[in-house]
């Protein structure tokens, strides 16, 4: 079963990504946003991680469109640069900057152990 949705505006590098997670024993399932819509709604997705490629002014609608569909989702938020922990918004729990591999892996990590923990 699929435990982690992300979603991006490049096919190639979610297909990257996946490939990295899916090594690290994580389950995923990609999805570019013009077909949010059509993206496994009968899914139970534990974490959603909103690539880099999602313009910074999409991820706020989006990332309140997976709460509505997943009430009790993680949110990762990747961005181009480092930002602080605030710049998360109500949209993302977590916000890391995008490039490093086992970043990615860790914060996804620390999402799904945090959700279990939170039952």
């Amino acid at each position: 079963m699929p435990e982690i949705l992300q979603i991006g505006e490049d096919e190639g590098l979610l297909h990257t990504r996946s490939a990295v997670l899916n090594s690290a024993g994580l389950n995923t399932v990609d999805c570019v946003v013009a077909d949010f819509n059509d993206c496994r709604p009968e899914e139970p997705f534990q974490v959603a991680v909103l690539c880099h490629s999602i313009a910074r002014g999409k991820r706020r609608g989006l990332g309140e469109a997976i709460r509505a569909r997943w009430p009790s989702i993680r949110v990762l938020q990747m961005d181009k640069l480092f930002v602080f922990a605030s710049d998360n918004g109500e949209h993302a729990d977590m916000t890391i900057a995008a490039g490093e591999p086992s970043r990615v892996i860790s914060a996804v990590r620390q999402l799904l152990s945090e959700k279990a923990s939170a039952g």
